[in-house]
């Protein structure tokens, strides 16, 4: 599992077997996205595990070849990924990250996920 604090987003990234689990959070107004993606999702001719790389290269912002971009689309995120690999081979690719609704009560969704937010912020802390 890695996270990332990109652009006023919180973020949390884990591979499995299987697929790629995206996690975002507003930090203005903490409403939260959430999926998970596979290789075919993603179209691309890669092995799950080197998306996965590319994907938190891009949250990283270290690297001016590696970015992602947020878009805001009704209750969805549209992420695009973009990404120069060794200076030459460069991949885009996008999905979309619906947002994770707790309930019909906006207002206890974002509570819940402030103290979801703020128990990660204090497990990442403690495990440094």
């Amino acid at each position: 599992m890695d996270s990332f604090s990109y652009q006023g987003h919180s973020v949390v990234t884990s591979l499995n077997e299987r697929n790629i689990y995206i996690k975002l959070v507003n930090q203005l107004n903490y409403l939260s996205y959430e999926t998970n993606v596979d290789a075919k999702e993603l179209r691309l001719q890669l092995q799950l595990p080197d998306i996965y790389k590319v994907i938190c290269k891009c949250f990283e912002e270290e690297d001016k070849d590696y970015s992602v971009k947020i878009h805001y689309q009704n209750a969805t995120m549209r992420l695009l990924f973009d990404a120069k690999i060794g200076g030459f081979l460069t991949i885009s690719f996008e999905t979309f990250v619906p947002e994770k609704i707790m309930s019909n009560d906006g207002q206890l969704t974002m509570n819940i996920t402030k103290i979801e937010e703020d128990i990660a912020e204090l497990r990442h802390e403690n495990a440094s």
